[in-house]
């Protein structure tokens, strides 16, 4: 008796495509020619779907794992990232869980109990240990990254550099020379974390205006730890004009930090992201910003992990999503 291994090899594709198209999977996508090998195949062999099978197909599974921090899990950045995921993964009837941090499963226990749960597809949200995605991959699990470091797996990302000059522009369009910069890992290793950093540098550079180390901070994505040192920097002889903050959450310590110095924004200092979370939009003032995508970025994640899971075996992929000026009230012309 024919098995589904038998259809498979004389369609020429894997028993798990014979399985989704002989089940009429709806959410796995193939062309009509393969569909039609495979009908012929099975019709061939005489080969029938067993009754038990059909009636317990498995949903598609999702996992998450994620750089999570304290800081994190209070970030709206990541958290609409998360929910847009689960958007589309209830649309397209997929299980979704928001499984682990990444400190989780650095634990060999932990990461071989996640490695067990019956998961299609992985996305991986922030920098993973390589040895995290190796093993994830060992197991023929599919892996798309948000803004990883890994070059083996498909990435949906913005162009870090680019923000960074859209955001530097704007300030030396409005007159600023005296501009800081608010950051973090702001020297690592990698060379793919460096963007906004090495945006302001090469604006500046472009403009001939040195650059001032006492207004670089690295603030280790920390709201206190930017709240100090902004605080710190401003009370110095040689206060900046402006500070160009790598994100909206550390801007937005770092705005606390000058009003609670008796400075206002942006008549005595302005001040701009780079995130478009939605409270910026209600800060006093509204912060200008550098929009990222939240949402479209965690849909096109999802999606594109759905396509490898059905069989997507193109190259690796790198999607940048485009990002935006948002001109609110807290940038002023000098």
């Amino acid at each position: 008796m024919a098995n589904i291994r038998d259809v498979a090899k004389l369609a020429g594709v894997s028993p798990a495509s014979v399985s989704r198209i002989l089940n009429n999977d709806t959410t796995y996508h193939t062309t009509e020619e393969t569909a039609n090998r495979v009908f012929s195949a099975a019709k061939k062999l005489n080969y029938h779907i067993p009754q038990n099978r059909r009636s317990k197909r498995k949903r598609i599974r999702f996992g998450c794992i994620s750089r999570m921090t304290v800081e994190h899990t209070k970030d709206s950045y990541f958290s609409s990232i998360a929910n847009s995921i689960q958007s589309f993964c209830r649309k397209n009837n997929i299980e979704f869980e928001l499984l682990q941090s990444q400190f989780d499963v650095e634990n060999p226990n932990l990461l071989k109990n996640f490695l067990s749960s019956n998961l299609n597809g992985v996305i991986v949200m922030g920098y993973v240990d390589p040895i995290i995605i190796d093993s994830i991959l060992e197991k023929g699990i599919s892996i798309v990254g948000i803004d990883s470091s890994s070059d083996k797996i498909d990435n949906v990302r913005y162009n870090r550099y680019q923000a960074g000059c859209y955001a530097m522009q704007y300030l030396l369009a409005k007159g600023h020379k005296k501009i800081a910069y608010v950051g973090s890992n702001i020297y690592p290793d990698k060379v793919w974390d460096l963007g906004r950093f090495e945006a302001y540098k090469k604006m500046l550079s472009t403009e001939n205006i040195p650059l001032n180390p006492d207004w670089v901070i690295d603030c280790k994505w920390q709201r206190e730890t930017c709240y100090k040192l902004v605080t710190k920097l401003l009370s110095s002889n040689d206060k900046p004009t402006a500070f160009f903050v790598a994100s909206d959450h550390m801007a937005i310590a770092a705005m606390s930090a000058i009003n609670d110095y008796g400075l206002r924004i942006p008549e005595d200092i302005s001040i701009i992201g780079i995130t478009d979370i939605e409270v910026s939009k209600y800060l006093n003032p509204p912060l200008t910003t550098i929009k990222i995508p939240q949402e479209e970025i965690g849909t096109i994640a999802a999606s594109t992990l759905l396509g490898r899971v059905n069989s997507d075996t193109t190259i690796v992929k790198q999607i940048y999503i485009p990002t935006e000026l948002i001109e609110r009230k807290s940038v002023k012309s000098i």
